[in-house]
């Protein structure tokens, strides 16, 4: 694999997760309630917009990434890859926390029994929604890990540097006592 296509396999699971998260959001939309107002309703559809803007900028993140592989700035290609990766493990964190958090998961689960049986089906098509948000996020992760192992592979043609000056005292010498 090269670093280009490392890299447009990253962009392409990006889009897919962008897109799965956009049919949650069809999904949450879709729900029995007129105006959808339950406070489950109004959490899923604020944290599915928070996790679709935080998949856009970390798909931005990775096309800069992939336009500095293009353009031969290998430095900057890798700098702009540990930006997107940066962005993406606060978006996998919001899904695991919050959009499928185990409190939300269990309030979806229990609305059929709590209001009825016309949420039975709503509820299951954004447990399985919210499923393939998993599945998806999980492509992304194992993208930016086959990235990363191509950015390796590349050895010494990649160099990142750090600004910070790092200054090293030198050891005080303890006095020994004397042998005897």
């Amino acid at each position: 694999m090269t670093m280009k296509r490392a890299l447009c396999a990253v962009r392409d699971t990006l889009a897919e997760l962008a897109d799965t998260v956009r049919e949650l959001g069809v999904a949450i939309d879709d729900c029995p309630a007129p105006g959808g107002d339950l406070a489950v309703v109004e959490a899923l559809r604020a944290h599915a917009a928070d996790v679709d803007g935080d998949a856009g900028e970390t798909a931005a993140a990775a096309a800069a990434a992939l336009e500095a592989e293009e353009a031969g700035d290998c430095n900057r290609a890798a700098r702009m890859l540990a930006d997107a990766h940066e962005r993406f493990s606060g978006l996998a964190r919001r899904v695991r926390f919050d959009l499928s958090g185990r409190a939300t998961l269990f309030e979806v689960e229990r609305l059929p029994e709590r209001r009825g049986a016309r949420w039975r089906s709503w509820s299951e098509v954004v447990l399985r929604q919210l499923e393939q948000i998993d599945h998806a996020v999980h492509g992304a992760d194992t993208a930016f890990i086959g990235c990363w192992q191509e950015l390796i592979d590349r050895g010494p043609a990649v160099s990142i540097t750090t600004t910070q000056n790092v200054g090293v005292a030198p050891q005080v010498q303890q006095k020994q006592p004397a042998a005897m």
